[in-house]
This record gives structure tokens, C-alpha cells and sequence, in this order.
């Protein structure tokens, strides 16, 4: 193994042959410490990732949302929501969910949404993606919606969106979702976008 070499010192003394080997050794030296750098902060990067983690797993979440609803055949109507949720590990979140929209439009139906399912995250320090399918009871008020649905029905929903730690006790998101009907076989007939805050505890 190539040793770094030492600290070379330069005297009135050396002569012109000699130069060239000071420069290289000094190359060397400067190279051996750049690596040294870099291994360190690779280090850091390493520990800083493992402790985030870690703090990702036992973790609780609760907030609110807000945004848009788009049932089919009428326009964009307002949505709010409410969630919850639990770090089972680093990549992986058991979430609940409560969301309702208000349609007026030709069908005037309404819509209330309970929940739960597991969301896949990808934690990049304050930057998490994530990825969700959450399944369960969907309530259609008013009018019919737009394939028959009305009363109770079984649903769910495939959910993409990110968070945004603004500090370890308090993220903001973006959250978009396509909620799926089985009243009369599959459809796509609800479709939501919100803005949401959460406070998170438990690490």
C-alpha cells in the first residue's frame, strides 16, 4: 500500500533536478488528503442517513389536508382531509385516512371516504416521496354518483405525493390520489389533489 508522503520542506538548497520530485510528492500528498475528505464525509453522510432511519421507524404522524375533488361529470369542487399514521419501518408507513368532497354540479352527490392501507417512502433527509394503496368504505350522499354509486360502497385509492420536513416535528405535503369504484365493475370516478400539514412525535 502506497503510503501518503511526508510533508516535504523546501530549502534554499535544493537543487533544479530535485524540483520535480517535490512537486510530485506534494501532488501526492494533496491527493492522499482530498481522499481522506472525502472518505470522511461519506462517513457522515452514512451515520446521518442510518440515524434518520431510524428515527423513521416507531414514528407518529397526524394532520390535516385541503385541496381539490374532481368527481366525473361535474367540475372541481373543494375536499379536506384528515390522516394518521405509523413508521412500521424505514420504508414502510400504516396510514388511515379521512377525506370527504362536496359535488354540486349535475349530480350534487357528496362523497366521504374511510381508509387505510400502507404507503412505501423513500426518506431523503427533508425530501420524502412516497407512494400509497389504501382500500375501504366510501359513502355517496345526495345523487347517485356517476356509475350508480350510493350509500355505502367498497373502494380505494392509489395515492402518489411527497413531504417536506420543515422541522423533525412538523412537515408540509402535496398529496394526489384516483379513487377506484366496484359498483358496477372498475372505475376511476373521483379524483383528488390537497395540500396537508402533519406533526409527527414518537421517534
Amino acid at each position: 500500500v502506497q503510503r501518503c508522503p511526508a510533508r516535504v520542506r523546501w530549502t534554499g538548497e535544493s537543487k533544479a533536478g530535485t524540483r520535480g520530485s517535490v512537486a510530485r510528492s506534494v501532488f501526492l500528498s494533496w491527493v492522499c488528503r482530498s481522499k481522506a475528505v472525502a472518505a470522511a464525509l461519506a462517513v457522515c453522510a452514512v451515520v446521518l442517513w442510518a440515524a434518520r432511519a431510524s428515527a423513521a421507524e416507531q414514528e407518529w404522524h397526524a394532520g390535516g389536508r385541503a385541496g381539490i375533488a374532481v368527481l366525473s361529470k361535474t367540475g372541481v369542487e373543494p375536499a379536506l382531509g384528515l390522516h394518521g399514521a405509523y413508521g412500521l419501518n424505514d420504508v414502510f408507513d400504516a396510514t388511515v385516512e379521512l377525506l370527504g368532497s362536496h359535488h354540486v354540479g349535475r349530480t350534487g352527490t357528496d362523497v366521504l371516504s374511510a381508509s387505510a392501507g400502507l404507503v412505501y417512502k423513500i426518506d431523503v433527509f427533508e425530501w420524502i416521496p412516497y407512494a400509497g394503496l389504501l382500500a375501504g368504505w366510501y359513502g355517496y350522499g345526495g345523487a347517485p354518483g356517476p356509475h350508480g354509486e350510493h350509500g355505502s360502497e367498497f373502494g380505494a385509492s392509489a395515492q402518489l405525493g411527497v413531504d417536506y420536513l420543515a422541522m423533525r416535528e412538523l412537515a408540509f405535503g402535496i398529496d394526489v390520489r384516483w379513487h377506484a369504484s366496484f359498483h358496477d365493475g372498475f372505475s376511476v370516478p373521483l379524483f383528488t389533489a390537497t395540500l396537508g400539514a402533519e406533526y409527527r412525535w414518537g421517534w
